[in-house]
């Protein structure tokens, strides 16, 4: 596939194009607003697209897992070996090198992915929280094209109660992890086989990667994979007891508000160090079960004959910062930047044969996935979408140039049901107030991120990395002389302010957390989430 770069569009021609053609579409006032919002970002406007002339594939799978950065697998990171499905998975398929999700918060990112939209569109700033009614999701598009549409859901921050996924029925929603002996799966893949009409849309939302990290797959791991396992040769009997349980009784603040838990803890360099070793080593058995569950499914999916008409795209919501040195919050995701929490998979594999197996380098955003696999799947859609990512398809075809992205980032939590923890008699205060000016924004462009971040007593400094010397994010170049960073900082601010700005909209119109639901308030205490 082509890897020439082609000259961004300048943001006035991106604002005009936007305003022009998106301001009619909208269905509420808040729409609108969030609308002419977007124009400071530099958005990309929607899409106006029929389907194709083509051959639809009969089976879409979204696999949509939550918690894993890249460079945890093997098609990104060559050193890793635990990942051998995927890496199998990733070879006939386009791995996007450069995939960055909007938000190390799980509904954030997910509203993202499902809806092809910013935060300052789909109105999910925090989580949990409903998704409104008025945008137009993935599995809709995939229903309104006469695929039967299923989810199996396992995630609290983006389930059925909160209005993801608008195009499943009820009868069609499963709470629960897709299995390859699922029973509704094989009625599924029979229906595929014997009837040439019928088409199946089905999205996969799983926790089995995020934290509290579980031990069930350890021990198969360290048979399988010793030499990842060496650390346990290194501590002292009843050392991995001690640390993975200090892990799971101090969870929030530990992730939280690291600083202070240390000094009240008492603990030392080197209990970090050992506490770091045991919870990567966990966090790595849990990532090779997800890849065998994958793999598990992608060999049912064989067994059945439906590979060669199949359209699967693997992802995920957010990464993970396992004590990073540099990261300010050591085991976190929700309110961190670092590229651990930020970068993190697409892999597409389509029956189109113009579209060959390769790598695709250039940044792209969750906020693409939607409009990409819209268009790969030929879906007739309504004239215009209101996305504000890109199709990216005639690109994977070689038929069209690949865009220099900008992919915008933002972090924290808001939501009150995380304030605080004990630790013994402390207590520790460790997310920001409910206040959205507080927050931290990124953006990167290929090799260079910059970051407006909060230094203390309301005061925000710019930072720069060069991602391509630094991935630990250590070195901070930032220069308001160089013109580069400069350019980067002023979309910056443009992008908070206008992040801001829609966050007191939604706040205006009445909008809140819904979390009162029984089973809502069950799965977010599963993750860690509330006690």
């Amino acid at each position: 596939m082509s890897q020439r770069i082609s000259r961004e569009c300048p943001i006035r021609l991106m604002k005009a194009r936007f305003v022009d053609e998106m301001v009619p579409l909208m269905r509420s006032p808040a729409q609108l607003i969030f609308c002419l919002l977007l124009t400071t970002t530099g958005g990309c406007g929607p899409a106006d697209r029929s389907a194709t002339k083509g051959t639809q594939p009969r089976l879409v799978l979204l696999y949509a897992t939550c918690t894993l950065g890249n460079h945890f697998l093997s098609p990104y990171n060559p050193n890793v070996k635990y990942t051998p499905n995927l890496e199998r998975f990733a070879t006939r398929a386009t791995v996007f090198e450069k995939h960055r999700t909007e938000a190390g918060l799980s509904g954030v990112a997910f509203a993202s992915i499902f809806t092809g939209t910013q935060a300052v569109h789909h109105g999910i700033f925090t989580h949990p929280a409903p998704l409104s009614d008025d945008l137009y999701d993935i599995s809709e598009a995939f229903s309104d094209n006469g695929y039967e549409t299923y989810w199996w859901n396992k995630h609290a921050m983006c389930n059925k109660s909160l209005n993801y996924g608008q195009g499943v029925t009820e009868s069609r929603h499963f709470n629960g992890m897709l299995g390859a002996e699922h029973p509704e799966l094989a009625k599924v893949l029979e229906r595929l086989s014997t009837n040439k009409t019928k088409k199946a849309f089905l999205l996969t939302n799983f926790t089995v990667t995020h934290g509290p990290y579980r031990l069930d797959a350890l021990e198969g791991f360290c048979r399988r994979f010793p030499e990842e396992c060496r650390i346990l040769d290194e501590l002292a009997p009843g050392e991995f007891d001690k640390y993975y349980n200090l892990y799971r009784r101090q969870y929030h603040p530990l992730r939280y508000d690291f600083p202070n838990a240390r000094k009240l803890l008492k603990l030392t360099d080197q209990d970090i160090r050992k506490l770091s070793d045991v919870l990567e080593l966990v966090f790595k058995s849990n990532i090779w079960k997800l890849d065998r569950l994958f793999g598990n499914l992608i060999a049912r999916i064989k067994r059945a004959g439906m590979m060669n008409d199949a359209l699967i795209i693997f992802t995920s919501d957010h990464g993970e910062t396992l004590y990073r040195e540099h990261a300010p919050f050591k085991w976190c995701h929700g309110t961190a930047l670092q590229s651990d929490v930020l970068n993190v998979p697409l892999i597409i594999q389509t029956p189109d044969p113009a579209i060959r197996p390769g790598r695709y380098s250039q940044v792209t955003r969750s906020t693409d996935v939607f409009p990409t696999v819209a268009a790969l799947a030929e879906l007739s859609l309504p004239k215009k979408v209101a996305w504000t990512g890109l199709d990216l398809s005639g690109v994977l075809k070689g038929q069209a140039e690949p865009p220099s992205l900008l992919a915008y980032s933002h972090s924290s939590m808001v939501s009150p049901a995380f304030r605080v923890k004990d630790v013994g008699a402390y207590r520790l205060s460790f997310y920001p107030d409910r206040d959205m000016s507080l927050t931290w924004v990124a953006v990167r462009d290929k090799d260079t991120v910059v970051k407006y971040k909060n230094q203390g007593e309301g005061r925000f400094d710019f930072e720069a990395y060069d991602l391509r010397a630094d991935q630990a994010e250590a070195h901070n170049l930032y220069d308001p002389t160089n013109e580069h960073h400069r350019e980067l900082a002023d979309q910056l601010k443009q992008y908070k302010a206008t992040l801001v700005d829609a966050y007191h909209l939604w706040l205006e119109q009445g909008n809140s957390e819904n979390i009162d639901e029984e089973d809502t308030r069950k799965r977010l205490k599963s993750l860690g989430y509330i006690n």
